[in-house]
């Protein structure tokens, strides 16, 4: 195998952006392992990636990003309130259904 053109192939590229698939990850996690120089070209690659989301990643204003998590997380307790409001309104229902039952069972 040719190291230069299987790092020249665009397969780690894919790699590292999820673009592979299972018995290719593991073809490249086997080189990556094997060879030195395809584990460090990853690595470069993998901060060249990570550089280039970070400048083309659009900034919010702090305001409106504690605004959106506050909104998550007002979401999540509504979530868990309903979620409490069903059990017990789920625990009630068979509470009735027993009292009926109790209630048959002696007439």
């Amino acid at each position: 195998m040719n190291i230069d053109q299987y790092i020249a192939s665009g397969k780690l590229e894919a790699y590292l952006l999820g673009g592979l698939s299972p018995p290719e990850i593991r073809e490249v996690e086997q080189f990556a392992s094997t060879y030195p120089i395809i584990r460090e070209e990853l690595q470069k690659m993998e901060v060249v990636i990570e550089v280039h989301a970070r400048l083309g990643a659009i900034r919010i204003p702090q305001r409106v990003e504690q605004k959106i998590l506050q909104k998550i997380s007002h979401l999540s307790r509504q979530a868990a309130l309903q979620k409490t409001k069903q059990k017990r309104r789920l625990s009630l229902l068979l509470l009735l259904i027993l009292m009926a039952l109790l209630w048959l069972t002696h007439f």
